[in-house]
Order: C-alpha cells, then structure tokens, then sequence
C-alpha cells in the first residue's frame, strides 16, 4: 500500500483530488497538508470546512495538518470544526481504529498547539461504561483503570496487548496501588482494600458525614503514600462534597469541603500541590500540601476553562509540572502550565474523555479512559470508539506512580 505525504490545493475540486488520487496511484494519505493564508478561509460557514470534512470523510487519509497563517481572533474560530476533521480508520493488521490530532500551526505564543503529541489509536477497546482512573504499574509494566458502572478493573499488559478483567464487590470510583500488592479503593461503600488477583477484600471505613447525598469520587497516592478521594454531591446541585485524605495507617480526614464535583486529584513533582477539580463550576484548584502533615491551605484557582468544550475530569502531572486535564464532553486533554495557562490539547475521536495517565517503557506515553454513560443512540453511532483506552506518544515523560503505603 502506497503511503506518502501530499499537499492539497485548495483550488483543488473534491472531484479533481479523486481523480488526482487515483492517476498516483496513492491508496492511502499518510498527512494531508492544508495551508490557510486568508482569513476568509476559515471563517464559519465558509465552504471549505465543508469540502474538507467531507473528503476526509470519505478518504482514506490518516492524518490532517493545518497550518495557519492568521491572527489569532479567525484561528480560535477553527476550533470548532476540528472534531469532524480529526478522523480516519486504519485497515493495517492489528489496528481497528486510529485516529490522529490535526495539528494548527502559527506564530502567536498565546494560540492552543495541537502539536504535543503524535497519532493517537486505540490501546483496549474495552467498551467501557464509565472508564475512569488509568494508572501506570512501573512494577509490572502494565495499566490499570476501571470501569465504574460495569463494574469492573482492568489491566492492560501493553507487551502482549493482553487485558485481564476482574469483578470488584463495590463500584470502583478510584483506587490506587499499594506497596504491599494489590489496591487501596473508594468505592460506593467507602474505602477497602482490594487484590483482583486474588479477590482478597477488605472494608475498611466509610468516611462520608453524608452518606445518602454525596458519594466517592476521583482519588490517587500522593508522594508520602497517602490515598485521596474527593466527593461529589449526587444530584449535583449542592457544594456538599469533600477532599478526603486516607493515611497509611487507615485513619481518614476530611482535608477540604464546599465541592460539588470533585475530580482531578494530581499532585505537583515536589508533593507540595494539590490540584483537584469542581467539575460543575468548570475549575481547577490548587492547594498547599504540607508533605509531613497532609494539612491542605490557601486554595485559589489553579486555571479557569469555561471557554474551552466539556468539564475538567480526571488529570496527571509530568515531569515538568504541567498538569494534564482530561475534558469530559469536550473530546480533549488539554496540558496546563504550572501558572495554569493552556499551552496544548490533544483531540480524540470521542466526547467523553474521563482522566489520563503518563506510562510505559519511558513514561512518554500518554493513556487516555473515555465514557459512552449516558450517550444517545445516535451519539454512539457517531461514536463508536466511546469507552476505548486511547494511547499517544508525547515528548515529555510523566513520574512513577506513588503507592499506598498502608
């Protein structure tokens, strides 16, 4: 199969590019370049949006770069459109789906660079529920996440593409590794501890003063070995829900309130910031962590997103410090400077993204839990990879997951 990269005329019918095509003799695009000089080119309705979608649509072209030569005020107006444009189905042995990111080129430091990471593809489709919670085993070279509603607990082994599944007896919200083997989980029924290998498990306690209106959340091991877990109020109204610390020695606190959707939860290189989510209001929030104690202090808003598709969900850090956020009805993870500006987003073939994790050999691979919960028929029609893990490479690698020390 001929692969190579073409550069598209703009002047170019769909029906000349066809024919072009065929002349070649290309079967498949490797990158289909686009060069965008005159504003008018991209403003809504224009009918190019039109004539590109469709052609890649109904192409066999992998990948669509974009590159930009206007202000910035036309550029954001592409965004909207880059979903539909981010598309293509791979007929190569092994793949039943890949999907990479358009990239948007220009010259303004400000402008959101779709160029962080390479193609994305398919890791596991699980057909997930409600995947959540991906977490990098350094030990054993494998990723966990869960599907909240089916329920159940993943593991990926990415040598052999293997993935193993387990019942767990509660619905897993979160859950992190313990140093001793197994899992520490909050769950519908507080925290336990859990081994899927061997079905061990262990309630311990549930820390909720309100345990008919809210519930457990998005949670993960801090740098000193703690676990964490925030709540969210279930009819999503009130600020009722809490920041949880879970010590080593089983003993919880509750070390935040005044949250309605509380998501998110990463921590800084140097365990010193917290950052977690209200989904609901559409923020992210800092916190001082005082590493000995696990005090929390001076809360202030970490990067507001309101402008940006979907609601921040789960997150993780890098090496760097950036904080990457994935976007729940936004089909994205955006990465977030330690001063909370967004300096790159990754797009996917899904809406639902849920949280994300930075694993593999080199810690530079970049995995990805996505939702079909509460999706129409149409909508998972036009969705069908919803509930898929998703992997991309990227450039900077993460940091090895803390593990629960108790």
């Amino acid at each position: 199969m001929a692969r190579r990269a073409v550069e598209y005329d703009l002047a170019l019918t769909d029906d000349r590019f066809q024919s072009w095509r065929q002349a070649a003799g290309i079967d498949r695009i490797a990158t289909w370049q686009v060069e965008l000089h005159a504003e008018a080119e991209i403003a809504p309705g224009a009918n190019f949006f039109r004539r590109l979608k469709n052609t890649v649509l109904g192409q066999q072209i992998d990948a669509v770069q974009l590159i930009v030569g206007a202000e910035i005020a036309p550029v954001r107006a592409l965004w909207p459109y880059l979903p539909a444009l981010v598309h293509f189905v791979s007929s190569d042995a092994g793949h039943d789906y890949a999907a990479i990111a358009a990239m948007v080129q220009c010259g303004k430091g400000e402008m959101w660079m779709n160029n962080i990471g390479g193609s994305v593809s398919v890791a596991a489709n699980t057909k997930d529920v409600l995947g959540e919670v991906p977490i990098w085993d350094s030990d054993k070279a494998c990723l966990w996440w869960t599907d909240v509603f089916r329920p159940a607990i993943h593991r990926l082994d990415v040598a052999s593409g293997k993935v193993d599944s387990w019942t767990p007896p509660d619905k897993v919200h979160s859950f992190a590794l313990r140093e001793s083997g197994g899992l520490v989980i909050a769950g519908r029924k507080g925290f336990a501890l859990y081994n899927p290998e061997s079905g061990a498990y262990e309630p311990l306690h549930d820390p909720r003063a309100d345990r008919e209106g809210t519930m457990l959340n998005d949670g993960r091991a801090d740098r000193q070995g703690r676990f964490w877990a925030g709540t969210m109020d279930k009819m999503l109204k009130r600020p009722s829900g809490h920041l949880y610390r879970l010590n080593p020695n089983h003993k919880s606190y509750a070390a935040a309130d005044g949250i309605t959707l509380s998501n998110g939860v990463a921590f800084s290189p140097d365990g010193r910031t917290l950052y977690c989510a209200d989904s609901l209001l559409k923020k992210i929030y800092a916190y001082d962590l005082e590493p000995e104690t696990g005090a929390l202090s001076k809360r202030r808003v970490f990067a507001k997103s309101a402008a940006v598709p979907g609601i921040p969900d789960g997150a993780t850090v890098d090496s760097e410090g950036y904080l990457w956020s994935a976007r729940f009805d936004g089909g994205r993870v955006l990465r977030h400077a330690p001063n909370g500006r967004v300096v790159g987003e990754i797009l996917l073939p899904v809406s639902r993204v849920t949280s994300c994790a930075l694993g593999g050999s080199d810690l530079k691979t970049l995995y990805v839990t996505s939702a079909f919960f509460r999706l129409t028929k149409e909508q998972r029609a036009a969705e069908p990879l919803a509930g898929a893990l998703f992997e991309v490479e990227v450039d900077v690698p993460g940091l090895p997951e803390p593990h629960y020390r108790g």
